[in-house]
């Protein structure tokens, strides 16, 4: 590294104290946009978008190996942090993902499992979007899911809900505190299309 110089001491506090609250400004807001946010009771939901670059999205769907989730999603609740195994854990009663648009009226819901935590596993987990409710139960490890939702009227969210959320800790494997259900490694939604 080469030492240029020093700037004049009336430069110093004019010019690099307003640049390090701009640098600390923008890393706080990178920061922020790293998990999605809830944007508040008053933000509108648009209907689902016929943008090929929507669909395309839904379609490439939230790959939970990731640290970062795509921006299609506007909040989610009750789904920790990757792990190293290769996706990440629902933990607590029920996980919530919320789409800053609505989903399509018709679609294929795609989910990829990894595994299921002690008493989730071989037991029935809830998949529900809006009203609507399906059941899949995870057997063995790197299961895909495919559930198929038609009639869908203005809806974002979609909800899994493992049956006995339960500790690590509780089962002596480690002391892991986290209340945890099922393991995910990828969620998709593929649009299905109308017979003509």
């Amino acid at each position: 590294m080469t030492r240029i110089g020093r700037l004049p001491e009336k430069l110093n506090s004019k010019i690099i104290l307003p640049c390090l609250a701009l640098i600390l400004l923008v890393c706080t807001a990178c920061s922020e946009k790293s998990l999605p946010k809830a944007a508040g009771n008053n933000s509108p939901v648009r209907s689902a978008p016929a943008d090929p670059a929507y669909l395309d999205a839904l379609s490439d769907g939230i790959d939970f190996t990731k640290p970062d989730f795509p921006p299609i999603i506007a909040e989610i609740k009750g789904i920790s942090w990757n792990e190293p195994w290769g996706g990440r854990w629902t933990e607590g009663d029920r996980a919530t993902i919320r789409f800053k648009d609505n989903l399509p009226k018709s679609f294929y819901l795609e989910l990829v499992v990894k595994m299921a935590f002690g008493p989730n596993s071989k037991r029935p987990v809830k998949i529900k979007v809006g009203p609507y409710e399906q059941t899949f139960v995870v057997n063995q490890p790197d299961e895909i899911f495919r559930f198929e939702f038609s009639n869908v009227q203005n809806i974002n969210t979609v909800e899994i809900i493992p049956p006995k959320p339960a500790t690590p800790k509780s089962y002596k494997v480690n002391k892991d505190a986290r209340f945890l259900g099922v393991g995910l490694v990828k969620m998709r939604i593929i649009l299905k299309r109308e017979a003509s």
